[in-house]
């Protein structure tokens, strides 16, 4: 017998109605898109919604790797983000296009939402828990944004913070690119990096706490670094005899041997995983051996940190590539426009966080919700833009489809579990509802037409009004007499 599904059946949904709410949505979605002939916009914020549900996923354990990749995922997110916005918005066009731009962020919202269906990646905290991690992840950014200001610049004190920058920038550059025209000092630093690598295994392998593995497992391992330590000394013996060989070489011009060496030399991704090499061995060793910094492995700094890395990654690189082609103005503007992506990455969770807070997301189908309420959304923005009332409708209705389904779908998984399938009464639910959208996006069509011939502005207002009336007042003798038998019953 298979049990019902208790823990977290409000999140998720099963996975036939999951796939039904994320056809629903992409229907939505391209069809904003076509309505107003931007395509890749729209599927770049279908991305980022993607991307925010992974960002949930990785945070809601709360662990310094998941927050590690969460902070890469904020980064990857707010480009995405950012980039839909820039496609959609130019200055040079008229203010009519930061409307279509609002529908980007509604559409994330809505792939978002879908995609959450499917995982679960709203519910139990996660999208609270991923709240830090963007803020975290925004910090740098902004703080190297204002480094490299104008008003910054322009202070005394400046002139040394920024020749420290510019020499570690400097050497940074020199070590993962050397000159091309000075082959010989590279054949050194490159001979002198490998042998560094290499001493570095001899040093800190043998030295590496095999008391915490079990005994049996400890013999194997050990002889396993002996055999490496081996190896490790041949491999440190070959490459100082061919980087002396090849130096004399040059200082020679022996002929053919330019070119192959200098592809070696001046490789970019042999350097990087030389000195990733390297602090990966001597980090390793000092967290195992120090009682410091074993204390602080369990320390708040150490749990929240990697949560900043995607930040600091972006706030190092960005400086390094806009100096090269402006000046750095120009790279604090960069660097401001992404934390500004983030910044709108942190809105967009908080707006999330803050409808659940105040009840306006259900606790069943939240994600399916979140997803009607950014498509109905999104039909707003195309009103505005003058679209067709047929596109208005159809979005509409995949909002109400994809709601439904996935509501049904969250029911399903809490009653029956996971073990169970789910196909034919999600198909069987999905065209049923598909169904009433349909006859509704017709009759919708059909009185639009129909009224406007014949009904004046001001009396389709009064008739909208009197229906909203009848309909409120319909509800709540229903729902009296249902209280009624029910206390009758009782």
């Amino acid at each position: 017998m298979t049990r019902p599904n208790t823990r977290g059946g409000g999140e998720r949904s099963t996975p036939a109605t999951a796939v039904v709410t994320l056809l629903a949505t992409a229907t939505g979605v391209l069809t904003a898109a076509l309505a107003v002939g931007l395509l890749l916009p729209a599927v770049l914020a279908a991305v980022t919604g993607g991307l925010l549900t992974a960002l949930c996923m990785a945070t809601r354990r709360r662990t310094p790797g998941g927050r590690a990749i969460g902070g890469v995922l904020v980064v990857l997110a707010a480009g995405a983000l950012g980039g839909a916005i820039g496609l959609v918005v130019d200055p040079a066009t008229p203010e009519g296009a930061w409307v279509v731009a609002a529908l980007v962020p509604t559409l994330c919202l809505a792939s978002f939402g879908a995609t959450a269906t499917l995982t679960g990646a709203i519910g139990n905290g996660s999208v609270r828990s991923a709240v830090p991690v963007a803020l975290l992840t925004a910090l740098p950014i902004v703080a190297t944004a204002i480094l490299f200001s104008s008003p910054v610049q322009s202070w005394r004190g400046s002139g040394l913070v920024m020749r420290l920058f510019a020499a570690v920038f400097e050497t940074g550059g020199w070590l993962l690119a050397p000159d091309p025209d000075r082959l010989i000092l590279g054949v050194i630093t490159t001979t002198v990096l490998s042998s560094l690598l290499l001493g570095s295994g001899l040093f800190v392998l043998p030295r590496l706490p095999l008391e915490l593995l079990a005994r049996p497992t400890r013999r194997r391992v050990r002889g396993t670094l002996e055999a490496l330590r081996r190896w490790l000394w041949l491999a440190l013996g070959v490459v100082i005899t061919l980087g002396v060989g090849v130096t004399v070489g040059i200082a020679a011009s022996i002929s053919g041997l330019e070119r192959p060496v200098s592809a070696v030399v001046t490789s970019r991704l042999l350097r990087a995983v030389i000195l990733v090499g390297m602090g990966v061995l001597w980090v390793g060793w000092l967290g195992s051996t120090l009682p410091a910094v074993t204390r602080f492995r369990h320390s708040w700094p150490a749990q929240w940190l990697p949560a900043a890395g995607g930040g600091l990654l972006i706030s190092s690189l960005l400086p390094v590539l806009s100096a090269r082609i402006s000046p750095l103005p120009a790279a604090s503007t960069g660097t401001l426009l992404v934390g500004g992506a983030v910044g709108l990455i942190v809105a967009i969770l908080l707006l999330v966080v803050v409808a659940g807070a105040l009840r306006m997301l259900p606790t069943r189908g939240a994600g399916g919700a979140l997803t009607a309420g950014a498509l109905v959304t999104g039909s707003v923005f195309l009103a505005f833009e003058g679209v067709h009332s047929a596109v208005i409708v159809l979005l509409i209705v995949c909002g109400i489809v994809a709601w439904d389904v996935a509501s049904y779908g969250h029911s399903m998984w809490a009653e029956l579990g996971s073990g169970v399938s789910s196909r034919r009464p999600a198909v069987a639910h999905a065209t049923a509802t598909g169904s009433v959208g349909l006859v509704g996006l017709t009759l919708a069509l059909g009185l639009e037409a129909a009224l406007v011939r014949t009904v004046t502005p001001q009396a389709a207002v009064a008739g909208f009004l009197l229906l909203t009336v009848g309909y409120l007042t319909s509800l709540v003798i229903l729902k009296r007499r249902a209280l009624r038998r029910a206390t009758g019953l009782e």
